[in-house]
């Protein structure tokens, strides 16, 4: 089972990332990191494609919140029925759904994660 890791840009290329990605690796093994694994692109269908092909998504957030690609990569997933949980310390925490925060910030805040 393949899980796409969902995580904020900001964080791409630092020490947190790679934490974040080896907790996942030792909790689920198989884990999509579209930083690594998908050519960088404007286009979400891209991701979103990569997340329809996963078994489910496994968030991020920065602060509690989430920006609006993670946002639109959540949403995704629970339109294919797919399983979503938020990496919190070093627990999964299931995701039942998500709402907008602060639609003007697509970066930090645009959106919180409902557990």
């Amino acid at each position: 089972m393949t899980w796409y890791y969902a995580h904020s840009m900001l964080i791409y290329n630092t020490q947190r990332e790679r934490d974040e990605y080896e907790r996942l690796k030792m909790l689920v093994r198989d884990v999509i990191n579209p930083n690594t694994d998908i050519e960088r692109t404007t286009d979400m269908s891209v991701y979103n494609d990569a997340v329809r092909k996963s078994y489910g998504v496994i968030c991020s957030e920065i602060e509690g919140h989430i920006g609006k690609g993670v946002f639109t990569e959540i949403t995704t997933a629970f339109s294919e029925n797919k399983k979503v949980y938020v990496l919190r310390k070093n627990t999964l925490i299931p995701v039942k759904g998500v709402v907008i925060t602060n639609d003007k910030d697509w970066k930090l805040s645009y959106g919180k994660v409902i557990t």
